[in-house]
């Protein structure tokens, strides 16, 4: 399901990927969270009977209109799909198989994050089950927000969908409630582009997002020894190299500061100086990772319109 708002143009590009899928049957529930842009005229435009939208008059944000597609879904799987990212065509089928494999019921890929031209940035790779237990207390390690991750609809209504009191970390919390409730296994192939590119949601309101971070940590119930764990450190790295991604560079500066004054962390202290005079490293280790290959299959989302 893609949840949408005044994105018409990304949309329908998004749209492609999805109705691309190989081997499986979809059904594509776009919720138009008060598009007041010829989003639903584009989509009608399409004719295909495999799209069913949802129409909301009035924005409720991501989690409502996430939460709107989960109760209009009628198959046994939901995937989440932003909509502006893009899926590999064997997406779907080989996480039904990993499925299969493991008895899993929430399935997460590894991503590549490129920009807005579609040119390759950075690969992450899917954690394991037990790196996913270890990280999920400290920092999202499913990438690309919610473009990665396929469900069980059962289990996914059963832990009450997404917060709407979140924003900005909603994709978190989901999937840290879906690991305790469910059986997650990892995707290790890379099936998703993540686009990133100045109208990205992500850490619109860096000050929302330490109030938010704040509501996990409480509803989460962690404990005095786990708020003093200094790997949470790399919440703040991740929140502030995503930032980074799409072009918020004072935001990120701010960000790894919190982190590094928070944690007592001169690395991340000098992150902070560094993006401000010339924008964040790759990677906050320091580390030297060449960027990654285009897959074949993002080659025909390259020429269309965005």
């Amino acid at each position: 399901m893609i949840p949408t708002r005044d994105r018409g143009s990304l949309l329908l590009r998004t749209l492609r990927s999805a109705l691309a899928q190989e081997g499986v049957a979809v059904e594509v529930v776009v919720v138009d969270d008060g598009s007041v842009d010829d989003t639903p005229a584009a989509i009608q435009a399409l004719g295909d009977d495999r799209v069913q939208l949802v129409r909301r008059e009035r924005s409720l944000g991501v989690a409502g209109a996430r939460n709107a597609g989960i109760a209009a879904a009628n198959g046994d799987w939901v995937a989440f799909l932003d909509d502006d990212d893009l899926w590999s065509p064997g997406k779907l089928r080989s996480q039904l198989a990993v499925a299969a494999e493991e008895g899993a019921d929430f399935i997460y890929t590894g991503a590549l994050f490129v920009n807005a031209e579609l040119e390759p940035l950075l690969e992450r790779k899917a954690p394991g089950v037990a790196e996913l237990y270890e990280r999920i207390a400290l920092a999202n390690p499913v990438a690309a927000g919610g473009s990665s991750v396929l469900v069980r609809t059962e289990l996914a209504r059963a832990v009450g969908g997404f917060d709407d009191r979140l924003e900005q970390l909603t994709d978190w919390d989901m999937w840290w409630r879906l690991a305790e409730a469910g059986t997650p296994a990892p995707c290790d192939e890379t099936l998703v582009a993540y686009v990133q590119h100045a109208g990205s949601m992500l850490l619109s309101d860096p000050r929302g997002v330490l109030r938010e971070r704040e509501y996990l940590d409480v509803k989460h119930g962690l404990s005095p020894q786990q708020l003093r764990n200094p790997e949470r450190v790399w919440f703040w790295r991740w929140a502030a190299e995503g930032a980074a991604r799409a072009g918020r560079r004072r935001q990120a500066a701010m960000l790894f500061l919190r982190g590094g004054v928070a944690h007592r962390s001169a690395l991340d202290v000098r992150l902070a100086a560094a993006t401000l005079l010339r924008g964040a490293p790759e990677r906050s280790d320091g580390a030297h990772r060449p960027r990654p290959l285009a897959p074949d299959w993002l080659a025909p989302y390259k020429d269309a319109p965005a």
